[in-house]
């Protein structure tokens, strides 16, 4: 059977140097590599401070027959020797595979186990790594390296701790290709990989130690096509000598571990999607054990997704060393749904790239590209009815397919005017004058897909009564009752109208007579069929007022119309069934018509003269205050209300004046709860038609929202 080439380089570092094993000190030649004459029988005289070569090995895993083959390589001619603890004195034994299975999904799984040759604590190593070597198919052509990939069907470490270029057969001096090729497996093509995946071997995460002695196992996760496959394994460690007396890891100096970076984790905000152009964010955080002044740039290659070269920016925070953070992009957009490998470097200031040893830190990242779902744009509102100038929150609630971190923008259109005016997932908003505000949302992913509200948030700023609040405050058969009651306006015992932003409290007056009711009418009703067609033919519905205006008045009928295109509401006159009969004015848009413009607000303030059969009506709507209104509906219930005149004024042919000043509490939703009314009803002058105030030897009818019926 002719097996896949796969060198698995292992280098696990096992530092056998007594206290003079070596001239130099800690810091001494850090990049040299130990070169001995012959087989070591001891550690003295064979350990340099820096990276230390220990060991090649070639593996065959057979998943058939459960077995695996482990086969020592010796006498390379290489510059780089090799230090054969592993295999001579005082173990022979010291390197093992154990619980080898093949998974389901047919990658190779197995632990690799090193133990510790000598017992003295001044052999301990440092971050001693094991490396995977194979054929170098995937290239990254702009950094010049070549890795193993899953994308040709080879083999590939699953679960690597980092990458690195050490001892690959592209670096000077290293004569291990040839070796294999031509005198060890004359079938098994050797490894051309110039990168590739390690695991890592440490006693204590406290500066990564292997501690003289222990035996310590790293799984390694592999995939191949093969059922059968020949791979490599070495074994490197860092090393520098340490003080007397030896305490691990303190009596060691920090150039002990490996002088580039150790470890290299990155993390993706969302996932790149299948379109061209979709973007996603790389956090790096780099961990190196001589500090973050030795960690120079981090740079990433993604060939298969991007052009060129990538570098990082450095940023905040982070729990390593150093952090960084680069904005990745599909932007080629021509991969299917998968992983795809990016190539980190971090260079360090002792790098040395192409050397032997290079000090440069690498990690292969795997990056997810996914066919991409738009999102779903949501949004809450902390409070629909603020007042003027008061902040509101908005929260983005929207959701992802993808995950919320796939948002990437989100955006508040402030007048829903099409242009988006703030961005934010959480902002605060306010509003200087009061009226209805709509506000649009808008989100988009990090592949461009956005998408809005389905309708818009809307807002009532402050006391702004809309014709269509005034309508639906209407529904048909609709029967408000007020309890009411009757009292000179200087006895004391009344609310004072007098008093422009309150608060009023009508339930501590008696309130006892009644019912007095205004109920909606639909103008289709039997009960107004006999004077319906007295009126305008677009009337819609009828205001029954019992016992609400003047007593010479029991019932009174109130013909009305919402024109929404105007913003109008337009009342075509008033049917009395016991004297006066039907009074029609005149039609829409004329002298003769009293139309309401609304919104009503503080500002609000018209008059109208309506010249009806034999008077004139002086119709009069004003805002004059606002405040917190309670009445005894719901067992005592406040409202923050509007407070309007409404003041009819009678004149005619015959020397005779009269009319009706109401004073109205309207809530922001178009609802009357309270009412305060004097009639003059010559030669009795209750209120004043020059300042529209209830003379202080007046009656007034005191009236307060008690029941609501259907």
């Amino acid at each position: 059977m002719r097996f896949r080439a796969t060198l698995f380089t292992l280098i696990a570092l096992l530092f056998l140097l007594t206290s003079s094993c070596t001239t130099g000190s800690g810091g001494s030649n850090l990049s040299a590599p130990v070169i001995p004459d012959a087989k070591p029988t001891n550690s003295a005289a064979t350990l340099q401070p820096g990276h230390n070569l220990l060991g090649y090995y070639i593996i065959t895993l057979d998943s058939i027959t459960g077995t695996s083959e482990v086969v020592p390589v010796r006498a390379v001619d290489m510059h780089l020797n090799v230090l054969q603890f592993l295999e001579f004195g005082p173990c022979f034994d010291c390197l093992s595979i154990a619980n080898f299975v093949k998974l389901p999904n047919k990658d190779f799984q197995f632990d690799v186990v090193l133990l510790h040759p000598f017992p003295t604590p001044n052999l301990s190593g440092f971050d001693v790594r094991g490396i995977a070597m194979f054929g170098g198919d995937f290239s990254f052509p702009t950094f010049g390296l070549t890795a193993s990939s899953i994308f040709e069907g080879n083999p590939e470490l699953l679960n690597p701790d980092g990458h690195t270029t050490l001892y690959n057969p592209g670096t000077a001096g290293n004569g291990l290709q040839g070796y294999l090729k031509g005198k060890l497996a004359p079938n098994f093509a050797a490894p051309n990989a110039t990168i590739n995946g390690f695991k890592t071997y440490f006693s204590n995460a406290n500066r990564r130690y292997f501690l003289a002695g222990d035996e310590l196992s790293a799984n390694f996760i592999i995939t191949h096509p093969d059922s059968v496959f020949t791979f490599g394994y070495a074994v490197d460690a860092s090393w520098a000598k340490p003080t007397d007396p030896v305490t691990v890891p303190d009596s060691f100096p920090t150039t002990a571990n490996s002088i580039e970076a150790y470890k290299i984790e990155a993390t993706l905000n969302n996932p790149l999607a299948l379109t061209a152009g979709s973007t996603a964010t790389m956090t790096i955080d780099i961990y190196d054990w001589q500090g973050p002044t030795t960690i120079q740039s981090v740079s990433l290659e993604g060939p298969l997704l991007w052009d060129g070269v990538i570098d990082a920016v450095e940023s905040a925070g982070g729990p390593g060393d150093k952090r960084f953070i680069a904005d990745i992009s599909n932007e080629f957009g021509f991969v299917d749904q998968g992983f795809y490998p990016v190539l980190v470097r971090v260079l360090d200031t002792s790098s040395s790239p192409g050397a032997l040893i290079d000090n440069t830190a690498w990690r292969i990242v795997k990056v997810q590209v996914i066919l991409n779902h738009a999102p779903t744009c949501m949004a809450e509102v902390s409070n629909i009815e603020p007042d003027p100038d008061e902040e509101v929150t908005f929260t983005d609630t929207s959701t992802d397919p993808e995950g919320l971190t796939d948002i990437v923008e989100s955006w508040w259109d402030w007048e829903n005017d099409g242009t988006y005016d703030e961005e934010g997932s959480v902002v605060n908003h306010s509003w200087p004058a009061a009226g209805i505000y709509q506000v649009n949302h808008k989100v988009i992913d990090a592949a461009n897909a956005w998408d809005e509200l389905d309708a818009t948030l809307n807002l009532d700023v402050g006391l702004y009564i809309t014709l269509q609040e005034d309508f639906d405050s209407k529904p048909m058969d609709r029967v408000y009752t007020y309890q009411s009651m009757d009292s000179s306006y200087s006895s004391g015992a009344v609310v004072n109208v007098d008093d422009l932003d309150g608060p009023w409290d009508f339930t501590t007056i008696g309130l006892a007579v009644g019912p007095n009711k205004v109920t909606i009418i639909n103008d289709a009703d039997a009960e107004v069929a006999g004077f319906v067609n007295d009126f305008n033919q677009a009337t819609t519905h009828f205001s029954k007022f019992e016992n609400m205006l003047d007593p010479f008045f029991p019932a009174l009928y109130q013909a009305e119309y919402h024109h929404f295109p105007s913003q109008k509401l337009y009342i075509y006159g008033f049917h009395d069934p016991y004297i006066i009969g039907s009074s029609p004015f005149g039609p829409p848009d004329t002298v003769d018509s009293l139309a309401i413009p609304y919104p009503l607000t503080i500002s609000t303030d018209y008059q109208f003269n309506i010249n009806v059969t034999g008077f004139v009506l002086n119709y009069t709507v004003k805002a004059i205050g606002e405040g917190d209104v309670t009445v005894p509906y719901g067992g005592g219930t406040t409202y923050h209300c509007l407070l309007l005149i409404y003041r009819f004024n009678v004149s005619s042919a015959e020397p005779v004046n009269g009319g009706t000043l109401t004073f109205a509490f309207i809530t922001d939703g178009g609802l009357t709860v309270a009412n305060v009314i004097a009639v003059n009803d010559p030669p009795i002058y209750n209120w004043n038609s020059s300042s529209n105030k209830i003379n202080s030897s007046g009656m007034a009818l005191f009236q307060a929202l008690d029941t609501i019926e259907n």
